[in-house]
């Protein structure tokens, strides 16, 4: 249940983190919300698979060196070792806190070489458990969860299926009494996850580097690298410890290693393309935010008023006359036209002079 809160805890923190950030850069498109939630859901999805891997198929137990048997394995499936705790001596010492061992497989055209070792603390307020179902805890020695800096099950893969013997090479420590084989469901394959990281870090530096959206690259490879390291670390008994213990490579690989060869990457297209460096920036788009927040709209200003004192400005110029009409721009039949206008006007001028005249000599005096 606590390796449950940490798992959906940290994702949303780091989703809500990312969304954020690409917020604030105007850098949320729609093309990396999908690559937001599969890197958020692989740790999930793998942190599900380690701690419950359903009911074993079967179940052996080996309790010293050169103990033999034979195992049947189903396609898919993984060997899980638990140890059964022997008692503790009054005065522990580093041999009664640990038992390495060393187990054997062979099928047919494939052999494994499964090591591990047992740690376990000395003080023993752990809660028992039976990891085989069974209400009483049977045999000499005890199983229980693991604490803080114990390591008490483990889980092998193999290379291949079907029959297969098993033996016991090295077993060294008394820490576990006995050791307790269960053939169990096997999560994803490591090789397949890896290859989901790269592909996803990949996806992401594309991204990063069309659309400016720094550290998403980075993100990405934090998320779905914890759910490998959740794969290889963890068991029923660690729960939470190896969750969050896992973190921390995680976190070296996507803020580290991932952040590194993003930068690299950068200086090299630079390099290649130097124009874009020196080129002007493209204008930063509004946020939402500041897109919707009101345009302040300036005041009118009022017209300037004259200044009594002030000197009279000065009127502006008339259009210029247009040209005048001169003889020599007229054709010959609009110079005939203006003379016989200027004839008949003349006429008409000399007429109204001699009536003029008429008019004054019969209005004279008699005696003049």
């Amino acid at each position: 249940m606590l390796a449950a809160l940490i798992i959906t805890a940290v994702v949303a923190v780091s989703l809500g983190s990312l969304v954020k950030h690409l917020l604030d850069l105007n850098a949320l498109h729609p093309t990396v919300v999908p690559l937001m939630l599969l890197a958020g859901a692989l740790p999930g999805v793998v942190c599900w698979q380690v701690l419950e891997p359903g009911e074993p198929v079967a179940s052996y137990e080996v309790k010293a060196l050169h103990d033999e048997l034979s195992l049947e394995l189903p396609e898919g499936t993984a060997i899980m070792v638990t140890a059964e705790l022997g008692e503790e001596p009054l005065e522990p010492d580093a041999n009664s806190q640990k038992t390495a061992y060393a187990l054997n497989v062979r099928g047919k055209g494939w052999e494994d070489s499964l090591t591990g070792t047992i740690k376990r603390e000395t003080t023993p307020d752990g809660p028992d458990i039976d990891p085989g179902g069974e209400k009483a805890i049977r045999g000499e020695g005890r199983r229980r969860a693991g604490r803080l800096g114990e390591d008490l099950q483990d889980r092998h893969d193999v290379s291949g299926a079907g029959a297969a013997t098993l033996e016991v090479t090295n077993w060294s420590g008394t820490a576990a009494s006995r050791l307790v084989l269960e053939v169990v469901r096997a999560p994803i394959r490591g090789a397949y996850l890896w290859a989901a990281v790269v592909l996803l870090t990949l996806l992401g530096l594309g991204v990063e580097l069309r659309k400016n959206a720094e550290s998403f690259a980075s993100w990405l490879a934090f998320l779905s690298s914890w759910a490998v390291f959740l794969r290889d670390g963890v068991t029923p008994l660690d729960d939470w410890q190896e969750v969050g213990l896992a973190l921390a490579p995680a976190a070296l690989f996507g803020f580290g290693g991932v952040s590194a060869l993003t930068y690299v990457t950068m200086k090299v297209l630079s390099l290649m393309n130097p124009e874009a460096e020196t080129a002007a920036p493209e204008p930063k788009r509004p946020t939402p935010a500041q897109a919707a927040a009101p345009t302040a709209v300036p005041a009118p200003t009022a017209a300037p008023q004259p200044s009594p004192t002030a000197a009279p400005t000065e009127a502006p110029a008339s259009p210029a006359p247009a040209p005048a009409t001169t003889p020599e721009t007229l054709k010959p039949d609009e110079l005939a036209a203006l003379e016989a206008v200027r004839s008949r006007k003349g006429a008409a001028a000399r007429r109204r002079a001699q009536q003029s005249g008429a008019d004054d000599d019969g209005s004279a005096p008699e005696g003049a």
